[in-house]
């Protein structure tokens, strides 16, 4: 049995058996995880029988588990638990009888990954602490939230120049967006409430990529119990900072839902042919009640314009290797939305919009999707030239000169010449950073 090989490995390491020691995580991570597979099979009667006769057998509870996974869990535990194979082999030789050990085991591994996951959540929180990491999550959702609609704009005004008569993004739409965006605050508001109240993510993506550690349902502790309600007090004072990024995106995407299916349903009215007072009349049917499709491409509009879009394949790969590097979350707290922002910029900035995949794929799909993609290369590039033909002339500003004495001449108010990181209005700079 795997607990008899444990015990056997064990001895020889506490002696002090170099061979022994290299083998004796391999041999705790099996024995670990059985035990854990034993006590949950166990406290399912249909089940306990064959489970405990499974594994009783140790050939046939090992071929269980593919060799790579036995190395990666003995690897993932070796960094989690900071002990080296003689301190293990002491800790297990202090567990006299059988009964001491299976238990032992049975909680080690969700203890290590409670440990983790713990101190994940709490670094999180500890970053969002901050105010102005909230004031910058709102900040730059609300302006690219706003940059939808002379997106949506230009995207209606390329459609009348170059595709009229053909299925696509229709010019009654930014007027749509812009009702939506009124009529929608209230809702918007209503929706960040109830997830500051709830703590669930609306569309059940959002920023924050973890899930609740410190709770009684992590630890599968009775939440009516003192212990149970003292974790998911403490739990809830440690999230809150999480909380309050998921209200603030709550709200956005609330917004974003409206405007979208606002301009859907006017896509719609105007793609059935309709004018005048039956267009109106079809526009507000549909948006009280929007068909599924609708809804599912308003949902993923929120989703994209709150940089919560879900990840490709690559990015997807990439978060699950930071999932299984031990301390990969650590350095790399956030994936999902960092990735998204880079996609967003791109799939706009000057140069990089002419080279980004999705802009391409979006024009070959033809009707709305290639209006918005058109769009997007042609007002970003445009906005990408004004802002260098300001810069040039001056009136945009960064950081000054690499000179220290250049530098502090230019920072100078009494000599009139350009302050860094600053935009001219008329006579007057206004700073931006």
């Amino acid at each position: 049995a795997a607990a008899t090989h444990l015990d056997a490995v064990k001895r020889k390491a506490a002696a002090g058996d170099p061979e022994s020691e290299a083998t004796l995580w391999p041999a705790f991570a099996v024995a670990a995880k059985l035990a854990e597979l034993d006590e949950a099979n166990a406290r399912n009667i249909a089940r306990a029988l064959e489970a405990r006769s499974m594994l009783s057998e140790a050939g046939r509870a090992v071929r269980r588990f593919k060799p790579e996974q036995l190395a990666e869990l003995a690897r993932k535990l070796e960094g989690a638990a900071h002990l080296d194979a003689e301190a293990l082999a002491r800790r297990l030789d202090m567990l006299t009888t059988p009964e001491q050990q299976r238990s032992w085991l049975s909680r080690t591994m969700p203890g290590f990954r409670h440990g983790r996951d713990v101190f994940h959540e709490a670094w999180i929180n500890m970053l969002l602490t901050n105010p102005v990491t909230h004031a910058a999550n709102l900040t730059g959702t609300g302006l690219v939230t706003l940059w939808d609609l002379p997106e949506t704009a230009a995207a209606g005004i390329i459609h009348e120049l170059f595709f009229r008569g053909s299925e696509g993004v229709s010019r009654l739409e930014a007027g749509a967006k812009v009702r939506g965006l009124m009529e929608g605050l209230g809702d918007a508001f209503r929706l960040a409430a109830k997830v500051a109240r709830s703590g669930e993510e609306v569309f059940a993506v959002g920023k924050v990529e973890i899930q609740p550690a410190l709770s009684s349902a992590a630890f599968g502790w009775d939440a009516a119990t003192v212990p149970g309600r003292t974790l998911d007090v403490l739990g809830g004072a440690v999230r809150i900072p999480t909380r309050a990024l998921k209200a603030e995106d709550a709200f956005f995407k609330g917004l974003n839902y409206h405007m979208e299916i606002k301009a859907l349903a006017t896509r719609e009215g105007v793609a059935e042919g309709l004018t005048g007072t039956a267009l109106t009349r079809r526009v507000t049917e549909l948006e009280i009640h929007p068909t599924p499709a609708m809804q599912a491409a308003a949902i993923d509009a929120a989703l994209v314009r709150t940089l919560n879009a879900d990840l490709g394949p690559t990015g997807q790969a990439f978060m699950n290797w930071a999932n299984q590097i031990p301390g990969g979350r650590i350095v790399l707290p956030f994936i999902r939305t960092p990735t998204n922002s880079a996609k967003w910029f791109a799939q706009r900035s000057p140069v990089l919009n002419l080279i980004a995949a999705q802009n391409w794929t979006d024009i070959a799909a033809g009707g709305a999707a290639r209006d918005k993609a058109l769009a997007r290369i042609a007002l970003g590039s445009a906005t990408g030239a004004v802002i260098a033909y300001e810069v040039a002339q001056g009136h945009i500003t960064g950081g000054g000169s690499q000179d220290p004495n250049l530098r502090r001449l230019q920072r100078d108010p009494a000599v009139g010449v350009r302050p860094p990181y600053a935009n001219k209005v008329g006579d007057t700079r206004y700073a931006y950073s």
